[in-house]
């Protein structure tokens, strides 16, 4: 062999190895991000959950828009920029129906998921919220909607041991309808994206009884665009209407996450099933068939009136009664129809009113609640709710979970509470909500629990240990104080350094002095005749 052909295959060799080199960085890269979890907005769609993107060399990439899911497909929404989705037009009166969905990629086992959406209360009307089963523990008040200040709350939790590590997870279906259609759309987004905000993934952890946050990503928004019924007729590419065929819904038996995946709308303990109970007159209904009185007037199940005898009339007042529905003004008091005070019905009027009155206090949340117990004491410690319109702190608990039958009201400066002589060997229950300066309370923070002496069994446990015997001690996990309401002070500098500050006044004295004496020593020659 000559040299030109063993240099030749030198460097075949040598471009070998760097081929080889670069691909498996990029494989790692790749690696990288698609491990990445992400949570996004969807159009509505029957998930096929499972491993059907495994072959033999690996995972096969989804491809968009389209991802195969049985029989069917399930659709994206289209990308209008890197950070906004963008929906086909929809027209007043459509149903916008979307999936809260979390790509989870590496299969990671999903703990905890809370997600916020924002969206414009006069241009969209929220119609129903649906939870996966999967996520059996839902937070007091955080599976609604607030139709006054334009928020989709949902805070939901897996059972431990139940976490699901699906690559694709539905959590919620959400509906809107349209009341109005601007011509520049409107744009629903995630809310308070951040460590500790309204919008976070939690995986499961060994060492973290909450889990450990995953969300790295901001999640983007989607944007509605209205428009009319000729921009939009294939119905191949409509993306946002819930106008699925019945023929890629599941048939009883199937498998299935929440009511709307199954044709039956009745998903009962993972299983399609269409055996429902009639309903009791008074609830909703389609037809007769769905009533035990088989029948059902107005959308309501009832009782066909035209069988039945004429009511008796209505008392005048001053007639003997037993209930209101005698009488003509609908008021039976004392066994006599008459019409009450005006006074009951303005002092109604105003309770009724300032029920109604809510502000944005009402959407906050107590965070870091935790608990830990000696002998039959109990410790709880939480972060001070950082705003200027705290009052105090309600402490519920009881020893059934989402009932509590005791409560304990505390000044808006603590940020700890000791119960004591409480019975050992019981699992108490716990939440907390902060008070505003007009007595309105905040949201319900997460529930926690403990049994009573066991300090191990704290389903979210304070990390040190401390002297129970002393009321005044605080949590051990940091400064706790309110900074905002009769909070500690917090010092700080401004301007330059005090020493610098110390060395220019001394050289303005010195300077000072040296030009009086300068002065003083021309002043005193006499000038020559």
């Amino acid at each position: 062999m000559s040299y030109h052909q063993n240099w030749l295959s030198i460097v075949t060799r040598i471009c070998f190895i760097i081929i080889l080199i670069t691909l498996s960085f990029t494989g790692i890269a790749f690696a990288q991000a698609s491990d990445e979890i992400t949570i996004t907005l969807q159009p509505h769609c029957v998930f096929s959950e499972g491993d059907d993107d495994e072959w033999m060399f690996g995972p096969i990439p989804d491809i968009p828009p389209l991802i195969s899911l049985g029989e069917g497909h399930c659709r994206t929404f289209a990308v209008e920029d890197p950070r906004t989705l963008r929906t086909d037009p929809l027209d007043n009166g459509d149903i916008l129906d979307i999936d809260i969905v979390v790509e989870n990629p590496s299969g990671q086992d999903i703990q905890h998921v809370r997600s916020w959406l924002n969206y414009d209360t006069t241009v969209l009307e929220g119609v129903s919220i649906d939870v996966n089963e999967v996520f059996s523990i839902v937070a007091p008040g955080e599976e609604d909607f607030d139709n006054d200040d334009g928020f989709v709350m949902v805070d939901a939790s897996a059972e431990n041991g139940d976490e699901p590590s699906i690559k694709r997870l539905a959590i919620a279906r959400v509906k809107f309808k349209v009341i109005d259609t601007p011509s520049a759309g409107t744009v629903i987004n995630f809310y308070d994206v951040q460590p500790g905000g309204h919008t976070e993934v939690f995986k499961k952890s060994d060492t973290e009884s909450d889990g450990i946050s995953v969300l790295s990503t901001d999640p983007g928004s989607l944007h509605i665009i209205f428009g009319d019924d000729d921009d939009d007729d294939d119905d191949d590419t409509s993306t946002s209407l819930s106008t699925s065929d019945d023929d890629s819904l599941l048939a009883d038996g199937e498998t299935c996450q929440i009511d709307s995946q199954c044709q039956s709308d009745n998903c009962s303990n993972g299983i399609c099933v269409s055996d429902i109970d009639p309903l009791p007159n008074g609830s909703a209904c389609i037809d007769d068939s769905d009533c035990e009185s088989d029948y059902c007037d107005d959308g309501l199940c009832g009782s066909d009136t035209s069988t039945l005898p004429p009511p008796p009339p209505l008392l005048p007042d001053g007639d003997a009664c037993t209930s209101d529905s005698e009488c003509l003004s609908q008021h039976c008091i004392d066994g006599t129809c008459q019409m009450p005070p005006e006074d009951d019905d303005s002092d109604d009027n105003d309770s009724s009113d300032d029920d109604t009155q809510r502000t944005a206090f009402s959407l906050l949340q107590v965070q870091n609640f935790r608990v830990t117990t000696e002998v039959n004491s109990v410790f709880l410690g939480w972060d001070p709710l950082q705003t200027s319109r705290l009052k105090a702190y309600n402490i519920y608990y009881g020893t059934t979970t989402g009932q509590y039958i005791q409560r304990k009201t505390i000044e808006g400066t603590m940020e700890s509470l000791l119960l004591r002589s409480l019975p050992e060997n019981t699992r108490y229950y716990f939440a907390i909500r902060a008070v505003s300066i007009t007595d309105e309370e905040s949201a319900f923070s997460q529930e926690i629990s403990v049994v009573v002496g066991d300090a191990a069994s704290s389903t979210s446990p304070l990390g040190a240990n401390f002297n129970f015997d002393d009321p005044t001690q605080q949590p051990p996990t940091g400064t706790m104080t309110n900074p905002v309401r009769n909070g500690e002070t917090v010092h700080g500098e401004t301007g330059i350094p005090s020493i610098l500050a110390i060395l220019l006044f001394a050289s303005a004295v010195i300077g000072t002095i040296f030009a009086s004496r300068r002065q003083l020593v021309v002043t005193n020659i006499k000038p020559l005749p």
